[in-house]
Protein backbone atom coordinates (compact mmCIF):
# COMPACT_ATOMS: atom_id res chain seq x y z
CA UNK A 1 0.00 0.00 0.00
CA UNK A 2 1.07 3.37 -1.17
CA UNK A 3 0.47 6.29 1.68
CA UNK A 4 1.27 8.59 -0.13
CA UNK A 5 -0.67 12.23 -0.39
CA UNK A 6 -2.43 12.50 -3.61
CA UNK A 7 -5.29 14.78 -4.67
CA UNK A 8 -8.83 13.54 -3.38
CA UNK A 9 -11.79 14.17 -5.58
CA UNK A 10 -14.17 12.10 -3.45
CA UNK A 11 -14.42 8.82 -5.53
CA UNK A 12 -16.47 6.32 -2.83
CA UNK A 13 -19.78 5.07 -3.33
CA UNK A 14 -21.27 7.61 -1.38
CA UNK A 15 -19.15 10.31 -3.68
CA UNK A 16 -20.50 9.59 -6.60
CA UNK A 17 -24.21 8.74 -5.37
CA UNK A 18 -23.79 12.61 -4.85
CA UNK A 19 -22.42 13.34 -7.84
CA UNK A 20 -24.95 11.84 -9.94
CA UNK A 21 -28.16 11.81 -7.45
CA UNK A 22 -30.56 9.37 -8.04
CA UNK A 23 -29.61 7.96 -11.62
CA UNK A 24 -31.77 5.94 -12.69
CA UNK A 25 -30.78 1.69 -12.74
CA UNK A 26 -33.45 1.18 -15.41
CA UNK A 27 -34.34 2.58 -18.89
CA UNK A 28 -36.83 5.41 -17.62
CA UNK A 29 -35.40 9.01 -17.56
CA UNK A 30 -37.02 9.66 -13.80
CA UNK A 31 -35.61 7.96 -10.42
CA UNK A 32 -38.55 5.95 -9.14
CA UNK A 33 -39.39 6.20 -5.44
CA UNK A 34 -41.32 3.65 -3.62
CA UNK A 35 -43.34 4.92 -1.34
CA UNK A 36 -45.51 2.42 1.26
CA UNK A 37 -48.17 3.43 3.31
CA UNK A 38 -46.40 5.19 6.32
CA UNK A 39 -46.06 2.42 9.54
CA UNK A 40 -48.40 3.10 12.19
CA UNK A 41 -47.10 2.29 15.88
CA UNK A 42 -49.10 -0.17 17.57
CA UNK A 43 -53.16 0.62 18.62
CA UNK A 44 -52.77 3.88 16.09
CA UNK A 45 -55.22 4.01 13.44
CA UNK A 46 -53.65 3.26 9.89
CA UNK A 47 -56.02 5.58 7.86
CA UNK A 48 -53.33 8.78 8.30
CA UNK A 49 -50.52 6.69 7.41
CA UNK A 50 -52.36 5.85 3.98
CA UNK A 51 -54.06 9.30 3.42
CA UNK A 52 -50.23 11.12 4.03
CA UNK A 53 -48.30 8.06 1.70
CA UNK A 54 -50.99 8.75 -1.16
CA UNK A 55 -50.36 12.43 -0.94
CA UNK A 56 -46.84 11.99 -1.06
CA UNK A 57 -46.81 9.64 -3.57
CA UNK A 58 -48.94 12.08 -5.78
CA UNK A 59 -46.40 15.22 -4.76
CA UNK A 60 -43.73 13.16 -5.92
CA UNK A 61 -45.35 12.44 -9.03
CA UNK A 62 -45.31 15.99 -9.62
CA UNK A 63 -41.51 16.32 -9.91
CA UNK A 64 -39.61 16.45 -13.06
CA UNK A 65 -36.61 13.84 -12.12
CA UNK A 66 -38.95 11.35 -9.80
CA UNK A 67 -41.67 9.16 -9.66
CA UNK A 68 -43.49 6.94 -7.22
CA UNK A 69 -44.01 3.64 -7.75
CA UNK A 70 -47.79 2.47 -7.72
CA UNK A 71 -48.34 0.25 -5.02
CA UNK A 72 -50.53 -2.42 -7.38
CA UNK A 73 -46.89 -2.68 -9.26
CA UNK A 74 -45.43 -3.55 -5.80
CA UNK A 75 -48.29 -5.83 -4.46
CA UNK A 76 -48.06 -7.85 -7.95
CA UNK A 77 -43.94 -8.15 -7.20
CA UNK A 78 -45.25 -9.54 -3.35
CA UNK A 79 -47.64 -12.16 -4.60
CA UNK A 80 -45.22 -13.79 -6.12
CA UNK A 81 -43.50 -13.94 -2.79
CA UNK A 82 -46.97 -15.11 -1.73
CA UNK A 83 -47.07 -12.06 0.81
CA UNK A 84 -48.98 -8.30 0.65
CA UNK A 85 -48.19 -5.03 1.33
CA UNK A 86 -49.51 -5.24 4.60
CA UNK A 87 -46.89 -7.97 5.65
CA UNK A 88 -44.05 -5.67 4.81
CA UNK A 89 -42.11 -3.21 7.36
CA UNK A 90 -39.28 -0.62 6.19
CA UNK A 91 -36.46 -3.25 5.70
CA UNK A 92 -39.11 -5.31 3.40
CA UNK A 93 -39.22 -2.46 1.43
CA UNK A 94 -35.94 -1.46 1.32
CA UNK A 95 -34.97 -5.55 0.54
CA UNK A 96 -37.51 -4.67 -3.29
CA UNK A 97 -35.48 -2.12 -4.47
CA UNK A 98 -34.02 -5.03 -7.17
CA UNK A 99 -37.24 -6.77 -7.79
CA UNK A 100 -39.31 -3.06 -8.38
CA UNK A 101 -36.53 -1.39 -9.91
CA UNK A 102 -36.99 1.40 -7.02
CA UNK A 103 -33.78 3.76 -6.85
CA UNK A 104 -35.22 5.72 -3.33
CA UNK A 105 -37.49 3.76 -0.83
CA UNK A 106 -39.21 6.20 1.65
CA UNK A 107 -40.03 5.26 5.11
CA UNK A 108 -42.23 6.85 7.91
CA UNK A 109 -43.29 5.92 10.95
CA UNK A 110 -46.63 7.35 12.84
CA UNK A 111 -47.71 7.46 17.04
CA UNK A 112 -50.91 9.17 18.41
CA UNK A 113 -49.89 11.10 20.50
CA UNK A 114 -53.37 12.44 21.95
CA UNK A 115 -55.06 15.60 21.11
CA UNK A 116 -56.10 14.62 17.61
CA UNK A 117 -52.07 14.99 17.11
CA UNK A 118 -49.73 12.30 15.04
CA UNK A 119 -46.31 12.53 15.44
CA UNK A 120 -44.06 11.12 12.18
CA UNK A 121 -41.04 9.67 13.17
CA UNK A 122 -38.12 7.69 11.81
CA UNK A 123 -38.62 9.03 8.30
CA UNK A 124 -35.88 8.47 6.04
CA UNK A 125 -34.78 7.94 2.01
CA UNK A 126 -33.26 5.29 1.69
CA UNK A 127 -31.32 5.29 -1.84
CA UNK A 128 -30.76 1.86 -3.90
CA UNK A 129 -26.86 2.80 -2.96
CA UNK A 130 -26.12 5.34 -0.32
CA UNK A 131 -26.72 6.36 2.65
CA UNK A 132 -30.49 7.14 4.00
CA UNK A 133 -31.42 10.63 4.33
CA UNK A 134 -33.28 10.99 7.67
CA UNK A 135 -35.67 14.11 8.20
CA UNK A 136 -36.86 15.70 11.44
CA UNK A 137 -39.48 13.97 13.39
CA UNK A 138 -42.63 16.52 13.66
CA UNK A 139 -46.37 16.34 15.30
CA UNK A 140 -49.54 17.28 13.30
CA UNK A 141 -53.30 17.47 13.44
CA UNK A 142 -54.22 13.75 12.43
CA UNK A 143 -56.23 15.81 9.33
CA UNK A 144 -53.70 17.83 8.13
CA UNK A 145 -52.51 15.39 5.86
CA UNK A 146 -52.02 17.38 3.32
CA UNK A 147 -49.77 19.79 5.04
CA UNK A 148 -47.89 16.62 6.37
CA UNK A 149 -47.51 15.37 2.86
CA UNK A 150 -45.67 18.68 2.58
CA UNK A 151 -43.83 19.32 5.01
CA UNK A 152 -42.01 15.91 3.86
CA UNK A 153 -41.91 16.68 0.48
CA UNK A 154 -40.22 20.35 1.02
CA UNK A 155 -37.85 18.55 3.37
CA UNK A 156 -36.98 16.20 0.07
CA UNK A 157 -36.63 18.98 -1.85
CA UNK A 158 -34.03 20.35 0.55
CA UNK A 159 -32.21 16.80 0.17
CA UNK A 160 -32.16 16.83 -3.49
CA UNK A 161 -30.72 20.58 -3.25
CA UNK A 162 -28.04 19.51 -0.60
CA UNK A 163 -27.15 16.53 -3.23
CA UNK A 164 -26.89 18.45 -5.97
CA UNK A 165 -24.53 20.85 -3.86
CA UNK A 166 -22.73 17.84 -2.75
CA UNK A 167 -22.23 16.43 -6.28
CA UNK A 168 -21.02 19.52 -7.47
CA UNK A 169 -18.70 20.00 -4.75
CA UNK A 170 -16.63 16.54 -6.43
CA UNK A 171 -17.19 17.39 -9.74
CA UNK A 172 -15.88 20.77 -10.02
CA UNK A 173 -13.50 19.37 -7.53
CA UNK A 174 -12.20 16.58 -10.56
CA UNK A 175 -12.28 20.13 -12.80
CA UNK A 176 -9.99 21.70 -10.45
CA UNK A 177 -12.34 24.78 -10.18
CA UNK A 178 -11.56 25.24 -7.22
CA UNK A 179 -13.75 28.14 -6.26
CA UNK A 180 -16.57 26.94 -7.19
CA UNK A 181 -16.01 23.89 -5.42
CA UNK A 182 -15.42 25.39 -2.36
CA UNK A 183 -18.58 27.47 -2.53
CA UNK A 184 -20.82 24.10 -3.35
CA UNK A 185 -19.09 22.26 -0.43
CA UNK A 186 -19.78 24.86 2.05
CA UNK A 187 -23.79 25.42 1.03
CA UNK A 188 -24.14 21.39 1.17
CA UNK A 189 -22.72 21.34 5.04
CA UNK A 190 -25.17 23.68 5.44
CA UNK A 191 -27.55 21.23 4.83
CA UNK A 192 -25.72 18.64 6.44
CA UNK A 193 -22.39 18.01 8.09
CA UNK A 194 -20.99 15.33 6.00
CA UNK A 195 -17.68 14.20 6.71
CA UNK A 196 -17.31 13.18 3.28
CA UNK A 197 -17.89 16.77 1.98
CA UNK A 198 -15.95 18.64 4.91
CA UNK A 199 -12.74 16.34 3.79
CA UNK A 200 -13.23 17.19 0.22
CA UNK A 201 -12.81 20.72 1.64
CA UNK A 202 -10.18 20.63 3.39
CA UNK A 203 -8.38 19.20 0.30
CA UNK A 204 -9.41 22.32 -1.76
CA UNK A 205 -8.22 24.09 0.58
CA UNK A 206 -4.72 22.47 0.74
CA UNK A 207 -5.14 23.48 -2.96
CA UNK A 208 -5.67 26.93 -2.47
CA UNK A 209 -2.64 26.88 -0.18
CA UNK A 210 -4.85 27.87 2.69
CA UNK A 211 -3.08 25.14 5.12
CA UNK A 212 -4.54 26.40 8.30
CA UNK A 213 -8.26 26.19 6.94
CA UNK A 214 -7.83 22.81 5.40
CA UNK A 215 -6.21 21.44 8.94
CA UNK A 216 -9.57 23.00 10.35
CA UNK A 217 -11.99 21.05 8.37
CA UNK A 218 -9.29 18.24 8.63
CA UNK A 219 -9.91 18.29 13.05
CA UNK A 220 -13.59 18.49 12.39
CA UNK A 221 -13.75 15.27 10.06
CA UNK A 222 -11.90 13.48 12.80
CA UNK A 223 -14.01 14.76 15.39
CA UNK A 224 -16.80 12.47 13.54
CA UNK A 225 -14.98 9.89 12.38
CA UNK A 226 -11.61 9.88 14.35
CA UNK A 227 -10.17 6.97 12.11
CA UNK A 228 -11.05 8.57 8.85
CA UNK A 229 -7.36 7.08 7.20
CA UNK A 230 -7.70 9.82 4.35
CA UNK A 231 -8.14 12.56 7.14
CA UNK A 232 -5.29 10.68 9.19
CA UNK A 233 -3.14 11.11 6.53
CA UNK A 234 -4.07 14.12 4.87
CA UNK A 235 -3.57 15.95 8.51
CA UNK A 236 0.14 14.45 8.93
CA UNK A 237 1.09 16.30 5.70
CA UNK A 238 -0.54 19.55 6.14
CA UNK A 239 0.58 19.26 9.66
CA UNK A 240 4.13 19.08 8.15
CA UNK A 241 4.07 21.75 5.65
CA UNK A 242 2.75 24.21 8.33
CA UNK A 243 5.83 23.34 10.90
CA UNK A 244 3.59 21.40 13.51
CA UNK A 245 5.69 18.39 13.58
CA UNK A 246 4.48 17.17 16.93
CA UNK A 247 0.64 16.96 15.80
CA UNK A 248 1.71 15.79 12.55
CA UNK A 249 3.34 12.84 14.47
CA UNK A 250 -0.15 12.46 16.23
CA UNK A 251 -1.74 12.24 13.15
CA UNK A 252 0.43 9.59 11.39
CA UNK A 253 0.42 7.46 14.77
CA UNK A 254 -3.43 6.93 14.41
CA UNK A 255 -3.49 6.38 10.92
CA UNK A 256 -0.82 3.60 11.47
CA UNK A 257 -2.99 2.00 14.26
CA UNK A 258 -5.43 0.76 11.93
CA UNK A 259 -3.64 0.28 8.70
CA UNK A 260 -3.44 -3.32 7.35
CA UNK A 261 0.21 -2.71 5.63
CA UNK A 262 1.99 -0.95 8.56
CA UNK A 263 5.39 -1.25 7.84
CA UNK A 264 5.34 0.11 4.64
CA UNK A 265 2.84 3.06 5.45
CA UNK A 266 5.14 3.71 8.36
CA UNK A 267 8.42 3.81 6.06
CA UNK A 268 6.43 5.71 3.69
CA UNK A 269 4.72 8.70 6.06
CA UNK A 270 8.28 8.56 7.86
CA UNK A 271 9.77 9.29 4.39
CA UNK A 272 7.05 12.53 4.01
CA UNK A 273 7.64 13.48 7.27
CA UNK A 274 11.62 13.56 6.46
CA UNK A 275 10.86 15.32 2.82
CA UNK A 276 9.25 18.25 5.09
CA UNK A 277 12.12 18.89 7.29
CA UNK A 278 11.42 16.45 10.14
CA UNK A 279 13.77 14.37 10.53
CA UNK A 280 13.44 13.18 14.09
CA UNK A 281 9.69 12.97 14.06
CA UNK A 282 10.77 10.64 11.24
CA UNK A 283 13.09 8.65 12.95
CA UNK A 284 10.92 8.72 16.31
CA UNK A 285 7.74 7.48 13.85
CA UNK A 286 10.05 4.18 12.58
CA UNK A 287 11.41 3.91 15.63
CA UNK A 288 7.82 2.50 17.22
CA UNK A 289 7.85 0.16 14.30
CA UNK A 290 11.13 -1.30 14.66
CA UNK A 291 11.97 -4.63 16.18
CA UNK A 292 13.89 -8.44 15.98
CA UNK A 293 11.63 -8.94 12.74
CA UNK A 294 11.91 -5.49 11.25
CA UNK A 295 12.74 -4.98 7.79
CA UNK A 296 16.30 -3.88 7.27
CA UNK A 297 14.96 -1.20 5.21
CA UNK A 298 14.05 0.37 8.10
CA UNK A 299 17.17 0.34 9.93
CA UNK A 300 18.57 2.09 6.60
CA UNK A 301 15.85 4.92 6.39
CA UNK A 302 16.36 5.07 10.68
CA UNK A 303 20.00 4.67 10.52
CA UNK A 304 19.36 8.15 7.66
CA UNK A 305 16.71 10.02 9.84
CA UNK A 306 19.05 9.89 12.97
CA UNK A 307 21.83 11.13 10.77
CA UNK A 308 20.42 14.01 9.85
CA UNK A 309 18.50 14.92 13.05
CA UNK A 310 22.02 15.14 14.12
CA UNK A 311 23.13 17.50 11.55
CA UNK A 312 19.92 19.56 11.63
CA UNK A 313 20.48 19.80 15.55
CA UNK A 314 23.84 21.20 14.82
CA UNK A 315 23.16 23.64 12.28
CA UNK A 316 19.89 24.95 14.38
CA UNK A 317 22.55 25.66 17.12
CA UNK A 318 25.07 26.91 14.96
CA UNK A 319 27.90 24.47 15.87
CA UNK A 320 30.20 23.51 13.57
CA UNK A 321 32.73 20.27 15.26
CA UNK A 322 35.17 21.34 12.66
CA UNK A 323 36.11 24.35 14.76
CA UNK A 324 38.77 24.08 17.38
CA UNK A 325 37.27 23.24 20.85
CA UNK A 326 33.68 22.50 19.28
CA UNK A 327 31.80 20.13 21.37
CA UNK A 328 28.95 17.88 20.70
CA UNK A 329 26.09 17.79 22.77
CA UNK A 330 24.67 14.47 24.29
CA UNK A 331 21.48 14.42 22.35
CA UNK A 332 23.33 15.03 19.14
CA UNK A 333 26.11 12.26 19.93
CA UNK A 334 23.38 10.42 20.99
CA UNK A 335 21.80 10.75 17.44
CA UNK A 336 25.57 9.69 15.55
CA UNK A 337 25.68 6.46 17.57
CA UNK A 338 22.20 5.37 16.74
CA UNK A 339 23.19 6.31 12.75
CA UNK A 340 26.04 4.49 13.04
CA UNK A 341 24.56 1.08 14.77
CA UNK A 342 21.78 0.84 12.34
CA UNK A 343 23.26 1.48 9.60
CA UNK A 344 26.18 -0.96 10.32
CA UNK A 345 23.59 -3.17 10.78
CA UNK A 346 21.95 -3.02 7.68
CA UNK A 347 26.06 -2.94 5.83
CA UNK A 348 26.67 -6.53 8.27
CA UNK A 349 23.06 -7.88 6.52
CA UNK A 350 23.29 -6.58 3.05
CA UNK A 351 26.74 -5.87 2.03
CA UNK A 352 27.15 -4.36 -1.50
CA UNK A 353 23.35 -4.53 -1.63
CA UNK A 354 23.53 -1.96 0.54
CA UNK A 355 22.93 2.01 -0.78
CA UNK A 356 26.56 3.14 -1.06
CA UNK A 357 25.97 6.70 -0.40
CA UNK A 358 23.86 5.68 2.65
CA UNK A 359 26.21 3.72 4.23
CA UNK A 360 29.00 6.65 3.77
CA UNK A 361 27.21 8.49 6.71
CA UNK A 362 28.67 5.53 8.83
CA UNK A 363 32.22 7.18 7.93
CA UNK A 364 30.62 10.63 8.31
CA UNK A 365 28.95 10.04 12.03
CA UNK A 366 32.15 8.82 13.18
CA UNK A 367 34.03 11.54 12.07
CA UNK A 368 31.97 13.96 13.54
CA UNK A 369 32.27 11.92 17.06
CA UNK A 370 36.13 12.18 17.14
CA UNK A 371 36.08 8.63 16.61
CA UNK A 372 38.67 8.77 14.16
CA UNK A 373 40.16 5.27 14.07
CA UNK A 374 36.77 4.03 13.94
CA UNK A 375 36.11 6.06 10.87
CA UNK A 376 39.25 4.65 9.12
CA UNK A 377 38.03 1.21 9.84
CA UNK A 378 34.77 1.39 8.35
CA UNK A 379 35.86 2.91 5.37
CA UNK A 380 38.84 1.06 5.22
CA UNK A 381 35.98 -1.55 4.64
CA UNK A 382 33.42 0.33 2.75
CA UNK A 383 36.09 1.66 0.08
CA UNK A 384 36.41 -2.16 -0.30
CA UNK A 385 32.72 -2.64 -1.04
CA UNK A 386 32.02 0.44 -2.54
CA UNK A 387 35.08 1.44 -4.45
CA UNK A 388 32.85 3.61 -7.13
CA UNK A 389 31.66 5.44 -4.09
CA UNK A 390 32.64 9.26 -3.61
CA UNK A 391 31.85 10.05 -0.53
CA UNK A 392 33.16 7.00 1.08
CA UNK A 393 36.20 7.54 -0.40
CA UNK A 394 36.16 11.64 1.02
CA UNK A 395 34.92 10.05 4.13
CA UNK A 396 38.16 7.97 4.71
CA UNK A 397 40.44 10.51 3.14
CA UNK A 398 39.23 12.65 5.74
CA UNK A 399 39.35 10.10 8.97
CA UNK A 400 43.59 9.18 8.37
CA UNK A 401 44.29 13.54 7.61
CA UNK A 402 43.02 13.75 11.12
CA UNK A 403 45.05 11.06 12.43
CA UNK A 404 47.68 12.43 10.18
CA UNK A 405 48.51 9.63 8.61
CA UNK A 406 49.26 11.61 5.74
CA UNK A 407 50.62 9.28 2.77
CA UNK A 408 47.78 7.12 3.58
CA UNK A 409 45.30 10.17 3.36
CA UNK A 410 46.90 11.42 0.20
CA UNK A 411 45.94 8.28 -1.51
CA UNK A 412 42.73 8.57 -0.59
CA UNK A 413 42.27 11.22 -2.21
CA UNK A 414 43.73 10.66 -5.02
CA UNK A 415 40.80 8.11 -5.16
CA UNK A 416 38.63 10.69 -5.10
CA UNK A 417 40.19 12.59 -7.64
CA UNK A 418 40.52 9.94 -9.88
CA UNK A 419 36.62 9.42 -9.64
CA UNK A 420 35.72 13.22 -9.67
CA UNK A 421 38.35 15.14 -11.42
CA UNK A 422 36.13 18.04 -10.36
CA UNK A 423 36.14 17.57 -6.79
CA UNK A 424 35.72 20.45 -4.97
CA UNK A 425 39.69 21.98 -3.95
CA UNK A 426 40.98 18.83 -4.09
CA UNK A 427 44.12 19.95 -4.92
CA UNK A 428 43.74 22.55 -2.11
CA UNK A 429 43.08 19.76 0.15
CA UNK A 430 46.03 17.78 -0.21
CA UNK A 431 48.46 21.07 -0.68
CA UNK A 432 47.42 22.01 2.95
CA UNK A 433 47.85 18.47 3.89
CA UNK A 434 51.31 18.45 2.87
CA UNK A 435 51.67 21.35 4.54
CA UNK A 436 50.81 20.37 7.42
CA UNK A 437 53.44 17.62 7.25
CA UNK A 438 56.29 19.59 6.48
CA UNK A 439 55.95 18.51 2.94
CA UNK A 440 55.90 22.43 1.34
CA UNK A 441 57.90 21.34 -1.99
CA UNK A 442 55.62 18.77 -2.61
CA UNK A 443 52.35 21.06 -1.94
CA UNK A 444 53.30 24.21 -4.39
CA UNK A 445 53.01 21.82 -7.76
CA UNK A 446 49.85 20.90 -5.77
CA UNK A 447 48.37 24.45 -5.65
CA UNK A 448 49.96 25.07 -9.20
CA UNK A 449 47.87 22.76 -10.61
CA UNK A 450 44.49 23.77 -8.31
CA UNK A 451 45.17 27.41 -9.90
CA UNK A 452 45.16 26.23 -13.51
CA UNK A 453 41.75 24.57 -12.46
CA UNK A 454 40.37 27.70 -10.96
CA UNK A 455 41.66 27.65 -7.74
CA UNK A 456 41.95 31.19 -6.16
CA UNK A 457 46.08 32.45 -7.28
CA UNK A 458 45.61 34.63 -4.14
CA UNK A 459 44.50 32.08 -2.06
CA UNK A 460 47.14 29.38 -3.14
CA UNK A 461 50.04 32.39 -2.37
CA UNK A 462 48.17 32.98 1.30
CA UNK A 463 48.25 29.52 1.75
CA UNK A 464 52.05 29.07 1.08
CA UNK A 465 52.80 32.40 3.34
CA UNK A 466 50.94 30.82 6.50
CA UNK A 467 53.05 28.18 6.53
CA UNK A 468 56.06 30.40 5.75
CA UNK A 469 54.89 32.72 8.78
CA UNK A 470 53.65 30.83 10.97
CA UNK A 471 56.60 27.85 10.68
CA UNK A 472 59.22 30.75 10.20
CA UNK A 473 59.24 34.01 12.11
CA UNK A 474 56.62 32.99 14.48
CA UNK A 475 57.75 29.77 14.98
CA UNK A 476 61.31 27.63 15.00
CA UNK A 477 62.14 27.30 11.71
CA UNK A 478 63.19 31.04 11.62
CA UNK A 479 63.81 33.80 8.97
CA UNK A 480 65.07 31.82 6.05
CA UNK A 481 62.08 29.52 5.97
CA UNK A 482 59.66 32.43 6.07
CA UNK A 483 61.81 34.38 3.02
CA UNK A 484 61.76 31.24 1.03
CA UNK A 485 58.06 30.64 1.89
CA UNK A 486 57.15 34.25 0.99
CA UNK A 487 59.28 33.92 -2.86
CA UNK A 488 57.02 30.70 -3.13
CA UNK A 489 54.07 32.70 -2.87
CA UNK A 490 54.98 35.53 -4.97
CA UNK A 491 55.01 32.95 -7.82
CA UNK A 492 51.35 32.78 -8.03
CA UNK A 493 49.76 35.89 -9.42
CA UNK A 494 48.28 36.98 -6.57
CA UNK A 495 45.90 40.09 -6.20
CA UNK A 496 47.47 43.45 -5.28
CA UNK A 497 46.48 43.04 -1.89
CA UNK A 498 47.94 39.93 -1.47
CA UNK A 499 51.10 40.80 -3.07
CA UNK A 500 51.45 43.98 -1.10
CA UNK A 501 51.03 41.45 1.97
CA UNK A 502 53.72 39.72 0.87
CA UNK A 503 56.16 42.88 0.67
CA UNK A 504 55.79 44.06 3.92
CA UNK A 505 56.37 40.27 5.60
CA UNK A 506 59.15 39.92 2.55
CA UNK A 507 60.25 43.37 4.03
CA UNK A 508 60.49 42.75 7.61
CA UNK A 509 62.32 39.46 7.13
CA UNK A 510 64.77 40.88 5.20
CA UNK A 511 65.10 43.48 7.85
CA UNK A 512 66.06 41.35 10.52
CA UNK A 513 68.31 39.66 8.30
CA UNK A 514 70.32 42.53 7.82
CA UNK A 515 70.59 43.43 11.37
CA UNK A 516 71.91 40.20 12.15
CA UNK A 517 74.44 40.59 9.21
CA UNK A 518 75.32 43.87 10.22
CA UNK A 519 76.13 42.67 14.28
CA UNK A 520 80.26 42.81 13.94
CA UNK A 521 80.48 45.74 12.51
CA UNK A 522 82.82 45.58 10.64
CA UNK A 523 83.89 46.26 6.97
CA UNK A 524 82.64 42.66 5.79
CA UNK A 525 79.57 42.83 7.68
CA UNK A 526 78.99 46.49 6.09
CA UNK A 527 79.16 45.02 2.62
CA UNK A 528 77.23 42.33 3.69
CA UNK A 529 74.51 43.59 5.18
CA UNK A 530 73.60 46.72 2.70
CA UNK A 531 72.18 45.55 0.02
CA UNK A 532 70.05 43.81 2.50
CA UNK A 533 68.61 47.03 4.30
CA UNK A 534 68.65 48.81 0.76
CA UNK A 535 66.05 45.32 -0.39
CA UNK A 536 64.44 45.86 3.05
CA UNK A 537 63.82 49.57 2.61
CA UNK A 538 62.74 48.27 -1.31
CA UNK A 539 60.24 45.89 0.10
CA UNK A 540 58.67 47.36 2.90
CA UNK A 541 57.50 50.39 0.58
CA UNK A 542 55.89 48.04 -1.72
CA UNK A 543 54.28 46.93 1.12
CA UNK A 544 52.51 50.44 1.85
CA UNK A 545 48.98 49.48 0.98
CA UNK A 546 48.44 46.37 3.24
CA UNK A 547 50.12 48.37 6.50
CA UNK A 548 47.64 51.33 5.53
CA UNK A 549 44.89 49.19 5.19
CA UNK A 550 46.05 46.58 8.08
CA UNK A 551 46.63 49.65 10.82
CA UNK A 552 50.05 48.61 10.50
CA UNK A 553 51.84 52.22 9.70
CA UNK A 554 53.32 53.00 12.93
CA UNK A 555 55.20 49.60 12.45
CA UNK A 556 56.17 50.21 8.27
CA UNK A 557 57.59 53.60 9.46
CA UNK A 558 59.71 52.46 11.97
CA UNK A 559 61.20 50.09 10.02
CA UNK A 560 62.00 52.31 7.67
CA UNK A 561 63.26 54.73 9.52
CA UNK A 562 65.72 52.10 11.43
CA UNK A 563 66.38 50.45 7.84
CA UNK A 564 67.78 53.92 7.10
CA UNK A 565 69.88 54.52 9.53
CA UNK A 566 71.45 50.77 9.08
CA UNK A 567 72.15 52.05 5.49
CA UNK A 568 73.95 55.24 6.45
CA UNK A 569 76.01 53.46 8.75
CA UNK A 570 76.83 50.77 6.59
CA UNK A 571 77.63 53.08 4.47
CA UNK A 572 79.68 55.16 6.98
CA UNK A 573 81.74 51.59 7.74
CA UNK A 574 82.43 50.79 4.15
CA UNK A 575 83.62 54.77 3.26
CA UNK A 576 85.81 54.80 6.33
CA UNK A 577 87.40 51.12 5.50
CA UNK A 578 88.64 52.13 2.47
Amino acid sequence: MEARLTRTFGVTAMALLAAALFVPTHASAQSRVFIPDFFEAEGTSDNFGEDVGEKLRDLMDEQVRFVSIELDEVDDVLKGFDMRLRDIDCLGARQLTRQIQADVVFCAHYTDVGNDMMQIDSMAFHPADGQPFYLETFAIDEDDDDEAAANIMRQFDAYVDMASKRGYCFEYSQLQQWEDAQRNCLESLEYNDDPAVRFQLAQIYREQERLEDALSQIDRVLEAEPYNSDALNTGGYVSNQLGQKEKALDYYRRYLEFNQDAAAVRQNLAYEMYQAGDAFGAMQLLEEGLGPDAEVGLYSYYGTFAFNAARERLEERGIDLNEEGATVPSDVRDLYVTAIESLERVYNELGDSASAPTMANVVIANIQLGQFAEAEAIGSRLTRTFPEEERIWVGYAQALQRQDKVDAALDAWTEVGQLNPEYPQLYERQANLLLTADRRDDAVPLLQRAVRNGFDASSAARMIFGDAYSKGMQGDRGTVYTIEGIRLAKGFDADQATTSMLNFFHGVARYQQGVAAAGPETLQSARASLPIFREARQLLEAGRGYASANDQMANLNQFLEAAAQYIEIQELLIERGR
